[in-house]
């Protein structure tokens, strides 16, 4: 059985057993419309953040922005970042994920869900980061959030995309001592599409953050790649990799405060115990 598989099975009986949705979701594809286990009823969609700080969310300015198409999935990567940095917002600890980070402490002066790149010009579509903090010394750190999702992105190799490529991406590597020489080609930048989108933002004053399942050996091997072979050696001292299994058991250890202890056992017991099937 395969990681997603896994993950799916595993979420399938979370929305029975534990949210008690027994309707299912609905997945259109081909212009059919299939019932799907592991996705919720689009009426049920808040359902995907989790009880504890559900009403907080939606209540709230992080609220505030353009929800996937696939939201309502229980699987939904967008939903898991939510479920992962919001309570830690709204509880004044999101410095926690700075001491994982190994990023020096300052006071954050601003977070966002579903940030646009201030990089990237030209008209088009940004790149657009799950998360994103800014600290008051003007380090910014961005955050790439994979769950089952079997790649980052690769891009055609057409007309469309090596006209973006000279004109949007091409002037960032320029110069650029954070990625090897070789990966600024535009051959190899459209194979490793998304991930280079997201490291052509490392610089001085920035980190790029990946985030994941180290069991999802897909996008395990792709993020060491990058680390490995595509960043220089002063680029991999702005890139980091978090581990979800590792990230969520160290913060239920650094936490004391029962709310958000018992949402980060929720967060393990929804995502990641596909390890215990």
């Amino acid at each position: 059985m395969s990681f997603k598989e896994n993950v799916l099975n595993s979420l399938c009986e979370y929305r029975s057993e534990k949210l008690n949705i027994k309707e299912l979701g609905v997945f259109k594809y081909r212009e059919q419309e299939l019932l799907k286990e592991h996705i919720l009823p689009v009426k049920f969609r808040t359902y995907n953040i989790l009880e504890n700080y559900r009403e907080s969310f939606f209540s709230s300015p992080n609220s505030k922005i353009d929800f996937h198409k696939y939201f309502h999935h229980l699987n939904s990567s967008q939903a898991l970042c939510i479920n992962l940095f919001f309570p830690l917002i709204l509880d004044e600890k999101l410095y926690l994920i700075l001491d994982l980070l190994g990023i020096p402490g300052q006071s954050i002066t601003e977070v966002a869900f579903e940030k646009e790149s201030e990089l990237e010009s030209g008209a088009g579509r940004k790149t657009n980061f799950d998360f994103y903090i800014l600290l008051a010394d003007d380090t910014k750190v961005y955050f790439e959030i994979k769950y089952t999702e079997s790649e980052f992105g690769k891009a055609k190799d057409d007309d469309e995309h090596r006209a973006k490529y000279e004109k949007t991406y091409l002037p960032l590597l320029r110069n650029n001592d954070y990625i090897k020489r070789e990966f600024s080609d535009v051959d190899e930048f459209l194979k490793s599409y998304q991930i280079m989108r997201n490291l052509c933002h490392i610089n001085e004053n920035s980190f790029v953050v990946f985030v994941y399942p180290e069991a999802n050996k897909k996008i395990h091997i792709q993020a060491q790649t990058a680390k490995e072979s595509i960043l220089t050696n002063k680029g991999n001292k702005k890139f980091r990799i978090l581990t979800l299994e590792s990230t969520i058991e160290q913060i239920i250890d650094m936490v004391d405060e029962t709310r958000l202890k018992t949402h980060y056992q929720e967060f393990k017991l929804k995502y990641l115990s596909y390890n215990e099937i």
